[in-house]
């Protein structure tokens, strides 16, 4: 057994004194602040390569909403 705490989901380990900052709002989880690993389906959106890592964008039709 590994008996090592780990971070919530939408949260990443920075192994920074026990610290799980959040991931960015559009990921679900992330392996750090700029690169999400899964984003949230339900919310219509899709996971892409980006030049740092990968991104969660709205899905084709669909456009972010900040106001809900």
């Amino acid at each position: 057994m590994n008996n090592k705490c780990v971070c919530n989901s939408g949260f990443y380990d920075n192994n920074d004194n026990g610290v799980c900052p959040p991931c960015y709002f559009t990921c679900k989880t992330c392996s750090n602040n700029f690169s999400c690993l899964t984003c949230d389906a339900t919310l219509n959106l899709v996971l892409v390569a980006f030049e740092k890592g990968n991104i969660c964008v709205c899905a084709t039709g669909y456009y972010l909403d900040s106001t809900t």
